[in-house]
């Protein structure tokens, strides 16, 4: 055994993972040679020793007689901090989360880590999906030549199990990369069938990458084992794509929804540096964190991202924005600090109201896209049936029996049955944020 690591714990409960040498060594000589390292290099990464991602930066540097900067905690959860470290010592390998740079201005990285005349050539980014290449094009600076890279993998085969050179001249999601020395993906339906095209669960492992995790021994463990990530991506070719966590997805009036289609949608607006989201079971709300890009103003730019996202959401949502992102101390981004300081933000009778207005639109024959607030259901060609439904919808998403609604919908104005909706969930705000649902 080389060493033992405790996961995160971001994708469930924390454990151990004991990691042999022959599932470690790979990951070093082959990104070594990815990254071209020399002992003229400078290597830093903002983790602390507790985040597995920091071996390959120890080891990175000690098998090539390259310089290690290692940042204290204090400063390593800083990230305007790290610019300045980078700055002053001339660091040429930077590996990071993507939450990471989200938190530095696009505008700033563009005058710093990823300008004309930085020391930076090489720049990874790991332990989160990595964003689109519209995005990543925002970054970068007129001139700049730093080398990007999506580095992929779980702790449970530690460290990494891809490597992929960001090609920015691209569009749309960066793919996984290849696979490192010794490791084999398959891709599996939910069935266990092994797919060579098409959309499954990715399972990570070997015959050398094999780790023991928890309580478990080499006997417990087969001769070539194959993790499941818990991350669904599709396959095209040697190509693999991250489509979404299989956690990420939740249940709603018994239907799967996922937050992802509402995200893309968002990230593709110049208007959004990056989005994220949390459903609520206790409130039955899509929470959609955003940070706006610089010059951006919440109240000008949140309207029109509302409206573009209302017919992806099956359940009532709000969007929240923010202008920093708290980070936990291995650069991930901090869902809990986060719902903790969203609650004076949050609206859910406008949530409620978006919903009902996409429920109208939705089962009536509409030549517009606005309600008149005088406008009548079944004259609009609604239904008893399709009444119902809204019904229902309304009062699943507000833990509110709303005995007048049916009526209302089908006799009285859209004005009308929106003043009723109101005047019966006055007072709803969040309740329980469901952290572990």
């Amino acid at each position: 055994i080389a060493y033992t690591m405790w996961t995160s714990g971001s994708t469930g409960e924390p454990k151990t993972v004991q990691v042999p040498h022959c599932c470690i060594v790979p990951n070093v000589l082959h990104l070594r040679e990815i990254f071209n390292i020399t002992p003229e290099d400078v290597i830093c990464g903002p983790c602390p020793l507790t985040f597995d991602p920091i071996v390959i930066q120890i080891f990175l540097a000690l098998t090539s007689g390259a310089t290690l900067l290692l940042p204290s905690d204090v400063i390593g959860e800083t990230p305007s901090e790290i610019v300045k470290l980078v700055t002053a010592h001339k660091v040429s390998v930077l590996q990071a989360t993507p939450s990471f740079f989200f938190t530095i201005r696009a505008d700033h990285l563009k005058k710093s880590l990823l300008s004309q005349d930085t020391s930076l050539r090489i720049l990874a980014m790991r332990g989160e999906e990595c964003p689109p290449v519209s995005v990543l094009k925002r970054w970068k600076g007129n001139g700049n030549a730093t080398q990007l890279f999506n580095v992929y993998g779980i702790t449970e085969v530690s460290c990494f199990a891809t490597c992929q050179k960001i090609d920015l001249g691209t569009n749309g999601a960066v793919p996984l990369g290849n696979p490192l020395d010794g490791t084999i993906l398959e891709v599996r339906k939910d069935s266990g069938e092994v797919i060579e095209e098409g959309i499954g669960t990715l399972f990570v492992g070997g015959t050398d990458r094999r780790c023991l995790v928890g309580n478990e021994t080499w006997q417990d463990v087969d001769p070539v084992l194959l993790r499941d990530s818990g991350d669904r991506v599709k396959k095209c070719g040697n190509d693999f794509t991250f489509l979404y966590r299989n956690d990420s997805s939740f249940q709603y009036n018994g239907r799967k929804v996922r937050g992802d289609p509402a995200t893309a949608i968002l990230l593709r607006s110049p208007s959004v540096e990056t989005c994220r989201t949390h459903f609520s079971k206790g409130d039955r709300m899509l929470y959609i964190f955003i940070k706006l890009s610089p010059g951006c103003v919440a109240e000008d730019a949140l309207p029109s991202l509302t409206k573009s996202i209302e017919t992806e959401c099956l359940c009532p949502f709000e969007i929240v924005a923010f202008s920093s992102l708290p980070l936990t101390r291995h650069g991930k981004l901090d869902l809990k600090a986060l719902l903790k300081t969203t609650s004076e933000k949050m609206n859910h009778a406008a949530a409620y109201n978006r919903l009902l207005s996409t429920l109208w639109k939705k089962f009536t024959t509409r030549t517009t896209d606005s309600i008149d607030p005088q406008e009548n259901f079944l004259q609009q060609g609604g239904s008893t049936l399709r009444a119902s439904t809204i019904c229902q919808e309304m009062e699943f998403a507000t833990k509110h029996p709303l005995p007048l609604l049916a009526g209302k919908v089908l006799h009285e104005t859209f004005g009308a049955v929106t003043a009723y909706l109101n005047e019966s969930v006055e007072g709803t705000g969040p309740r329980n944020f469901g952290l572990k649902g």
